[in-house]
């Protein structure tokens, strides 16, 4: 369900925008996370972060585009694999569907399809360009 509650988080410098974000809460600190069309931004205590000892450094993606050539190029396998963008993708376009329709929607996630209801799993695709289909 995505709602946006409470106040707006104020512009930190180097974070690029103010407003609303993904609010993470762990045992020790909460962190904000801006995202939007343009790309995504963090709070400055996250781009600082240092490894602990005894910590595990992940890898740091260039961006989407740069380390999808860059696996292409090597055979490393991304970090946005296939089946992630995906499912991000079909995320969205199942919100805007029971957005439009106005009542919620049933997805079966094995199955790749909208449950129970004919209309908003008619709006999860078009029609195929003949002689292709999928």
């Amino acid at each position: 369900m995505w709602s946006q509650p409470g106040k707006p988080a104020a512009k930190e410098e180097g974070v690029g925008q103010n407003g609303y974000g993904a609010v993470f809460h762990g045992d020790r600190d909460t962190l904000v996370l801006f995202g939007g069309d343009g790309g995504t931004w963090t709070q400055k205590k996250a781009r600082e972060f240092k490894v602990p000892s005894g910590g595990k450094t992940v890898y740091k993606s260039p961006g989407h585009k740069e380390d999808w050539f860059d696996g292409i190029r090597t055979g490393r396998k991304t970090i946005m694999n296939v089946e992630a963008g995906v499912a991000t993708a079909n995320l969205t376009i199942l919100g805007n569907i029971a957005y439009v329709l106005g009542r919620k929607i049933q997805w079966d996630p094995a199955k790749q399809e909208i449950v129970g209801d004919d209309l908003a799993r008619r709006m999860m695709s078009r029609p195929q360009r003949f002689p292709y289909h999928l």
